[in-house]
This record gives structure tokens, sequence and C-alpha cells, in this order.
């Protein structure tokens, strides 16, 4: 009896020190296997650590905060200073908040017989420290410029914490630039551009909505241009492209924008001396359109006439792939060279057009 006991706990102890083994093996195995997630190797092949969970988390909470500056606190402030509503814009300045800005220093400045550029770019002792009021003023007085209400745009390019780490932080320091183009009399284009650094609490929707949340804004560079006309003409609809069926981002708003929404391929594919054009757009039933080049800038779309359709806008190329002297046309709307191929005719060939 007393050995098969024995027996019995000589064999406990082994299954226990195997199991002990095997999990030590299993979490040191995950720890490898974390360890892995976050290399990467160089073209020699050597580890290459990457950023850890706390420093990826850090990221996306910045740019979350980002996000919501822009959202929450620029794009309201930009349409304020469109309006030149100073009511508004004070009720985003702190009870604290000041300036600098340059109010008396000398601009470098070039001029010609066409346009004016000046630009302000001067250490801190040369800049005029602004209270809230006194800076809506200069706002304002910068929009008086325009005869008409200006466009206004902030474009947020760096955000960091005053503390430089911490996720969820009281205070913010933040670089971002300021646009206000529009027209100073009529057919005279006029443009503000400013660079800054500003400083403001916690980046909450809520807070950047209804409290004051900008404490310090401090201008590194404005440069402004301002022209007797405007330096080139929309002759498009006179040349004979429309416009109107093809995708614009520049009337649309910023969560309908599209990244590519298309090109413009140029070719003398039918050998006239003049130069014709294609162009891709993600817009209409038909993603291709060739217009014929003409004198006097002329074009005429002969899409059809040429028998051209897609339902995908993708890429294009002109090269004479047969070697007979005419230019021939290379769709592709996917990634793959096995992709490569024009609707309309057999996947995979290539389209050859004729001159008209």
């Amino acid at each position: 009896m007393f050995r098969g006991r024995v027996l019995l706990l000589l064999v406990t102890s082994v299954v226990l020190l195997i199991w002990i083994l095997n999990s030590n093996k299993m979490t040191q195995n995950k720890r490898v296997a974390n360890q892995a997630e976050r290399q990467t190797w160089d073209y020699k092949g050597s580890a290459i650590e990457l950023i850890s969970e706390e420093q990826r988390e850090f990221l996306w909470k910045t740019e979350h905060y980002g996000n919501a500056l822009t959202r929450y606190g620029f794009e309201p402030l930009a349409k304020r200073i469109s309006e030149s509503d100073k009511v508004g814009i004070a009720k985003v300045l702190t009870s604290e908040f000041q300036a600098q800005a340059f109010t008396y220093s000398a601009p470098l400045s070039h001029q010609n017989r066409q346009l004016e550029i000046t630009r302000q770019s001067h250490p801190e002792h040369l800049r005029s420290v602004l209270n809230g009021e006194q800076f809506v003023e200069w706002l304002i007085g910068q929009i008086a410029n325009f005869h008409k209400k200006p466009k206004v745009r902030f474009h947020l390019m760096a955000l960091q914490p005053i503390d430089g780490k911490t996720i969820v932080p009281e205070k913010w320091t933040a670089t971002a630039k300021l646009r206000i183009w529009g027209e100073s009399e009529p057919g005279s284009p006029h443009e503000i551009l400013a660079y800054f650094d500003l400083t403001t609490g916690k980046l909450e929707n809520k807070v950047l909505s209804d409290s004051a949340w900008l404490s310090e804004l401090n201008f590194s560079l404005i440069q402004t241009a301002r022209s007797k006309g405007f330096l080139m003409k929309e002759v498009t609809g006179e040349r004979g492209v429309k416009t109107a069926d093809m995708h614009d981002n520049w009337n649309l708003s910023q969560k309908k924008m599209v990244g590519n929404s298309g090109g413009v391929y140029l070719s003398d594919y039918n050998r006239d001396g003049y130069m014709d054009m294609l162009v891709t757009d993600i817009k209409g039933p038909n993603k291709l359109i060739l217009y014929q080049g003409a004198e006097n800038g002329r074009m005429t779309d002969v899409t059809a006439d040429v028998g051209l359709h897609s339902s995908h806008a993708g890429f294009v190329s002109f090269l004479d792939v047969d070697d007979d002297g005419w230019e021939d046309l290379i769709h592709m709307w996917k990634t793959l060279p096995m992709d490569v191929g024009f609707t309309g005719t057999r996947k995979g060939a290539i389209l050859r057009m004729p001159p008209i």
C-alpha cells in the first residue's frame, strides 16, 4: 500500500512538472510572438523594433484629438472669420488669451506690374503682443482687405501634448496654417497665408463647441499676395470640355472629396498635329471621355465615334505597342498585369484607335 502511494505521488509530481515546463514554454512562445509582431526587418535581415502598444495608442489618441480640433474648433472658427463675426471669434478665446502678431514691423515685399507679395517673419522681440480684443480687431482688419466675404480654411500641421507623453493631457500645443483668399476688388485676387503655433486645453468635442478653448496664438510667418487680375482664365467650357459631367472636388465638402477621381492623358492619336485629350473620371456611366483637339484649342467629344466605353476609370497609357506608327491605348483598372484590358472588347485586349 505504501509503495503504491509513493508511486502515485511520484507520477503526479512528474505530470505536474511537465505541465509547468509546458506552461513556461507557451508563455515564452507567446512573448516571442508578441515581440515578433512589433518587429520588422531591414534589407539585411536585421530585426528592427517597431512602436510599442503604448506608443501606438498615443498616436491613435493624438490623431483623434487632431480630428476633433479640426472639425469642432477650426471649421467653426473659419466660418466666423469669413463672416467677420467678432462676437463668435471672441467666444473661442480664453480670458488669459494673448497673441503675437506683426503689427508694426516692416515686411519684405516684391512688386511688379501684375502682382504684389509681402512677407513678414521676424523674431519674437519684433512682434506685438495682443490681448483677445486687440487680436479680434487685428483679424477683422485683415478681412477688411477683401471686397466681399472671403474663403477661410485652417490646416493642422502638428499636434502634441504640452508634456509630450500624456495620452489625455490638459493642454496641447499645435502648429497650423491659416489661408484666407478671395478678391480685394472685383477681378483682383487676394490671398493671406499665415503659419502659427497655438496652445489649447482639452480637445474634447463639447469643449471645442461650447467653450473658450484658444489660450495662446503666435504667428511665425504671414505672407500676403494680391494681383491686378487673374493670371489664368477659365476657358474649359469655351473649348468644348464638359466639366459638369465630371467629379469636382473643388465644389464638394471634405467628406465627399475623393483622393483619386480620375486623370488626364494627352496624345495626338490621329496624327493631325493637334494634341488630343483622354479624360478618366469616376462620375457618369462612361468613365472614359476622348476629346479630339483642333486649332484654337477647341476640343470635340469623339468618345462614341471611336467606340470607347468603360465602367471603370482606372489608368491609361498611350503608346505604339505594335510599332505601326499609330498610338495604341492601354486601359488598366486594377493593379495586376493580367487585369489590363478595355471594356467593350475582350478582356486583356489592347484597343488601337485608327485615325478618324
